[in-house]
C-alpha cells in the first residue's frame, strides 16, 4: 500500500516528465516547421534537410532556430570549398543564402537539401 506522500511524489515526478515531453514535442514541431516541412514540400527534400540538421549538430556546426548555417558549415555539408560558395554567390548561386549586417553569409538547410536532391544519383552523367 502506498502512502499519500509517495503518491504525491510519483504524481509530481510524472508531471515533470509530461511537461518535459511536451516541451520536446513543441521543439521538434518547431524544428520541422523551420525546415520547411509542409504538405506541399517533397518529402525527400525534407528528409535531406533533417539529415543536414543532424549532421550540423553532430559536427558542432552552428544552426539557427530557423534552419540556417554559416558558409563554412554549408560547404562542409555539400562537400565543396567555401571559396566555391563565394564564387557561386557572384554568379547566380544555386543555393539559398542571406547576408547579415555583420557581413557574414548564411545558407538555408532547405536550400542545401534542394541542391543535393537535384544532383545525379550514383554517378549518373548529366548533359
Amino acid at each position: 500500500m502506498t502512502t499519500s506522500n509517495e503518491r504525491d511524489r510519483v504524481v509530481a515526478e510524472l508531471s515533470v516528465m509530461i511537461a518535459g515531453l511536451e516541451n520536446l514535442r513543441r521543439r521538434a514541431s518547431g524544428l520541422i516547421l523551420s525546415l520547411g516541412a509542409d504538405l506541399d514540400r517533397d518529402s525527400s527534400v525534407t528528409t535531406i534537410a533533417a539529415q543536414l540538421h543532424a549532421t550540423c549538430i553532430e559536427r558542432k556546426h552552428p544552426v539557427t532556430g530557423d534552419g540556417w548555417t554559416n558558409e563554412k558549415a554549408a560547404a562542409d555539408l555539400i562537400g565543396i570549398a567555401p571559396s566555391t560558395l563565394r564564387g557561386w554567390r557572384d554568379y547566380d548561386s544555386p543555393l539559398t543564402f542571406r547576408k547579415l549586417h555583420s557581413g557574414s553569409v548564411q545558407y538555408s538547410l532547405i536550400g542545401l537539401a534542394n541542391y543535393l536532391s537535384g544532383l545525379p544519383k550514383n554517378g549518373a552523367e548529366t548533359r
